[in-house]
């Protein structure tokens, strides 16, 4: 029976927690779990259960793609209903996003790429990078290097971005190569489970909406990084330089933090299922970590400076490394979006760009200096943004939606600081 007032409670009780998984795609509930295990994409359907996956879906497939996920819906899934009529989420306009997919469709056909263009070379660059964060490793934890704990920086947020984009689904068209991307953030010592919850539901989706988006509250309160929140404090005035203290520890928040996620089942403002195995994986990856990084170097070297001294080096680079790429995409003036427009504008709003369309700059970010077309195609590769980004700015300008990049990394690192004094002094900001 097709019923016309389905809860969003009742959607959320089915998040595999009983086995079952329902999810909501413009305002149709559906019940998807007799596909759930056919996914091609793998474990990324996970983020759909028990949530609105609208966006997710539509930003994560082709439109031919879109074609055979309907025909899924239609076909191998129960249609439950639609949600009652105060909890439906008002569908807006998508001639926006629907003109700049066909675009960047219709270019890489011309061209003759795929989404997953250059898949040899993501292959080679996580190869590489894990070969080089392993022997880094060793060098650190045995001979106490210094030299070879500033690669293992440096190594540990290159995986960052190679996470990134294999828990996106981008590195590989194959879900089992991607699953190898996105795994090396567990083998830097966080939770890939945790992170695509926080990162590819909460954030995504809503970038920049105070109550959703969990990037809004980092570091609060002792850092105020978006006006929702509450007055500033006499100690905000300083946190341009708390922020910067605070990136330096910013990667033993995934190694402390992580665990309590797990077992609350939520992240902040995002709840999600996990079972037994999610728990062994979870201490099976942080004991890995501790025992390469903390019990070796201990074992040779004793509670002394040789052990720490490195130690805090890689952290201290790799977090500054991966993390101020990351903070200057969103924490901008100007970039909180309407909460009553398409989720695709939400995107461009609420992202800034750097060096939009340089290779290096590309390369060197893993991507991330093309936060507005991330945004938009989180599934594709991040080599291609520098060759689509000029037909977003323009499908942009042609919309009436202000396309923001910086001129260069440096310039966008001077105005988030700059806007993290203002939001540290002012109460109320235009």
């Amino acid at each position: 029976m097709v019923r016309d007032d389905i809860t969003w409670q009742e959607v959320e009780q089915h998040d595999l927690t009983d086995g079952s998984v329902w999810t909501v795609v413009d305002n149709e509930v559906y019940d998807i779990s007799n596909f759930y295990s056919q996914h091609p994409g793998g474990r990324i359907i996970r983020l759909c259960a028990g949530k609105d996956a609208s966006g997710l879906i539509t930003s994560h497939h082709s439109a031919d793609a879109l074609k055979t996920i309907n025909a899924i819906l239609k076909n191998k899934c129960q249609h439950l209903g639609t949600l009652q009529h105060s909890e439906k989420a008002v569908i807006f306009d998508d001639s926006f996003y629907t003109t700049v997919r066909q675009r960047v469709e219709d270019h890489l056909k011309s061209v003759g790429k795929t989404r997953h263009w250059n898949e040899t070379a993501a292959n080679v660059e996580l190869f590489a990078t894990v070969f080089s964060y392993l022997i880094s490793t060793y060098y650190t934890a045995v001979y106490a290097s210094y030299f070879a704990a500033l690669i293992l920086g440096i190594c540990l947020a290159r995986l960052g971005f190679i996470m990134h984009m294999g828990n996106h689904g981008a590195a590989s068209g194959n879900s089992t190569i991607s699953w190898l991307h996105g795994i090396t953030m567990d083998l830097i010592g966080s939770c890939s489970l945790v992170w695509m919850h926080e990162h590819q539901v909460a954030h995504h989706i809503t970038p920049n909406e105070f109550g959703k988006d969990n990037d809004c509250h980092i570091g609060a309160p002792y850092i105020r990084m978006h006006p929702a929140l509450p007055p500033p404090k006499w100690w905000h005035r300083f946190q341009p330089i708390i922020t910067i203290l605070g990136i330096c520890g910013g990667f033993f928040k995934w190694y402390v933090g992580d665990p309590f996620c797990v077992a609350a089942g939520e992240v902040g403002h995002i709840k999600f299922y996990r079972d037994n195995k999610d728990f062994v994986r979870l201490f099976f990856w942080k004991l890995q970590w501790a025992i390469m990084h903390l019990f070796i170097p201990l074992y040779f070297h004793g509670v002394s400076w040789d052990v720490f001294g490195p130690f805090i080096l890689f952290m201290v680079i790799g977090a500054n490394y991966l993390e101020q790429i990351f903070v200057v995409n969103h924490i901008q003036d100007g970039l909180i979006p309407p909460v009553n427009c398409h989720w695709s504008h939400k995107q461009v709003l609420g992202s800034s760009n750097w060096s939009s369309g340089g290779k290096l700059a590309n390369f060197l970010s893993g991507g991330l200096n093309h936060q507005i077309e991330h945004h938009l195609f989180p599934s594709i590769s991040y080599y291609l943004y520098p060759e689509i980004a000029p037909i977003v700015r323009q499908t942009c300008k042609e919309y009436g939606l202000k396309y923001r990049n910086f001129d260069s990394f440096p310039q966008a690192w001077l105005q988030f600081m700059k806007y993290l004094t203002v939001l540290g002094t002012q109460t109320h900001i235009d």
